[in-house]
């Protein structure tokens, strides 16, 4: 399990972002990395990637090596963060309102929708729990607890 930590500029972040994957977690780092201050990539507490203002910090990863991996992932278009929340809170009402068949594609959606509005509000610094932001995963748990999902 990775953990994915962006970064503003005043160095906090709003919440990790859980990877499967090494792949997954390195596809999430270069789709954002020119838009987010620092981006971490950690497994067991450790720094396994880390990038700042678009640059490779951490492994040293020659620049030519840099750009061959950063053309398989289209960088992210900078986007207003508050026009992204409304979005990812239609994917929360739609995980929350989801039958047994559909929870699991309502649950990749609401992961999906929470991507970029993480990074955005990164690149902004701004504190989404201002405006009514709670974590998908936190939300998903609760679902999931409460049975309402039906899993």
């Amino acid at each position: 399990m990775y953990l994915v930590y962006l970064f503003n500029a005043l160095g906090k972040y709003q919440v990790p972002i859980y990877q499967d994957d090494l792949r997954a977690s390195l596809e999430l780092v270069f789709t954002y990395k020119d838009l987010v201050p620092r981006i971490r990539v950690t497994q067991s507490d450790e720094v396994v990637f880390e990038t700042e203002r678009g640059v490779v910090l951490w492994p040293e990863v020659p620049p030519d090596d840099v750009a061959a991996i950063a053309a398989n992932f289209p960088p992210a278009e900078q986007q207003a963060a508050l026009e992204l929340l409304p979005l990812y809170l239609d994917a929360v009402d739609r995980a929350t309102s989801a039958h047994a068949d559909e929870f699991e594609l309502a649950c990749a959606l609401l992961r999906a929708a929470e991507l970029p509005l993480l990074a955005n509000a990164a690149h902004e610094a701004l504190n989404l729990l201002e405006h009514g932001y709670r974590p998908a995963e936190v939300i998903i748990t609760e679902i999931e607890e409460a049975g309402l999902a039906g899993c």
